[in-house]
């Protein structure tokens, strides 16, 4: 895989994860989502993908640090 898709992995997965807590604490039900439940599946779903995609990035540029 490409050497530049690791750090750009940790960054967008940063930036989704920032975003997707940002909106839980401070605003789940603002937006075009309708409903009470879809909001908070969608961010909840973008919080762990977020997440996953920083630690991959992590991962591949070998700084999670393995015993």
């Amino acid at each position: 895989m490409s050497d530049a898709i690791e750090p750009l992995a940790v960054l967008v997965g940063t930036t989704l994860t920032s975003y997707a807590v940002w909106k839980l604490a401070f605003g789940p039900f603002e937006g075009p989502l309708p409903g009470r439940v879809l909001p908070l599946f969608v961010l909840g779903t973008a919080l762990i993908a977020g997440l996953g995609l920083g630690a991959w990035g992590l991962d591949r540029l070998d700084l999670l640090g393995r015993p």
